[in-house]
């Protein structure tokens, strides 16, 4: 495949990604209608905000259109590949966000609170690749039903079982994303081939590694659970960290042994650098290797890749601006949660 085309388009598209300037624009927003009004001035938003009328103004509708827009741009991306083996590989990127719309969607019915998204966006990012009847998941009753109305889906069987064996929505979701990261694994095994494969790999792996960290932090820290319960939630999938490292982690009885042991691995620094934020390694951990790739890759996929990764943080900061604006935050508090891209 000749990538010099995509990657002509990818540095087009990179000139629309949000920066510094702009972020501490939208962080002196009087309130949250405010930034909807500023977004629309980004080429990357407009059409998206724009649509949205006047009274829904308010984040869950927003944040519902932003996710159209990551969509839009990776559709964008995707059919602009023609080589088979890596659309095949591409696709697991719609199944994470088909993966977060699922997950919305069941958290909402769990705490049987309403859902203030648009329907015809739900249906824009999940109904045509997963062929799930939006309209029935949308109306569930019930968690049980919810996994009834996936019946055909490669998402039954999956929810279903976890279900009649815990009813808690932390193991649903943790099913859900165990399934992205293994099925996201067997096809960069399957259809990525000479440098793809290598570079991404890379990537992909040091992701998992920093994964299984942080789950079992959140784990260690929140829950109370026996080791070989911990052991079922984590992936099967090793590149840095070693087997006798994470049962190490596992069977740590105290946060602070927990957190020692985290010290002594590959990503040791890291995190004392970050003084064990979870979050802040995984950002900083993979963008700082997507850049390192990006800048030393021309004949490859990566700076597709490399994009999307970019523009989820950047949904991901405009989600926390929002949030900082409602509770009232200056500028600066707000500035400092959002996870700033490379230069």
């Amino acid at each position: 495949m000749d990538y010099s085309a995509i990657n002509t388009k990818i540095k087009a598209m990179r000139a629309n990604l949000l920066n510094l300037d702009d972020y501490i624009e939208l962080s002196k927003s009087k309130n949250v209608e405010d930034i909807a009004n500023k977004l629309q001035n980004f080429n990357a938003y407009h059409d998206f905000i724009s649509s949205l009328e006047h009274e829904k103004f308010h984040r869950s509708y927003i944040e519902s259109k932003l996710m159209l827009s990551l969509m839009s741009d990776f559709k964008r991306i995707y059919n602009f590949v023609f080589d088979y083996e890596l659309k095949k590989y591409l696709s697991a990127f719609f199944l994470r966000n088909e993966i977060h719309v699922l997950k919305l969607i069941l958290s909402i019915i769990y705490d049987k609170r309403n859902i203030e998204y648009e329907l015809t966006d739900f249906n824009f990012l999940i109904e045509d690749k997963l062929n799930i009847d939006v309209n029935k998941l949308k109306s569930s009753s019930s968690v049980q039903e919810f996994i009834n109305n996936l019946a055909g889906t490669q998402f039954f069987d999956l929810l279903n079982d976890t279900y009649k064996q815990s009813k808690r929505l932390f193991d649903l979701e943790m099913k859900l994303d165990l399934y992205y990261y293994i099925h996201l694994h067997n096809l960069q095994k399957k259809y990525l081939h000479g440098e793809n494969k290598i570079i991404l790999s890379k990537i992909k792996d040091t992701e998992i590694d920093l994964i299984n960290i942080s789950w079992l932090y959140r784990i260690k820290k929140y829950y109370n659970f026996d080791n070989t319960t911990i052991f079922s939630y984590l992936l099967p999938i090793k590149y840095k960290l070693s087997e006798n490292e994470i049962s190490l982690l596992v069977n740590a009885n105290t946060m602070p042994e927990f957190e020692k042991i985290v010290y002594n691995t590959y990503y040791g620094d890291l995190f004392k650098a970050e003084k064990l934020k979870v979050e802040h390694v995984l950002y900083k951990a993979l963008s700082r290797i997507y850049y390192k790739f990006y800048l030393q890759s021309k004949d490859n996929i990566v700076s597709a890749v490399y994009y999307i990764y970019l523009k989820q943080l950047e949904i991901n900061n405009i989600t926390s601006l929002i949030e900082g604006v409602r509770y009232n935050l200056p500028s600066e508090k707000i500035i400092s949660y959002l996870y700033l891209k490379e230069v």
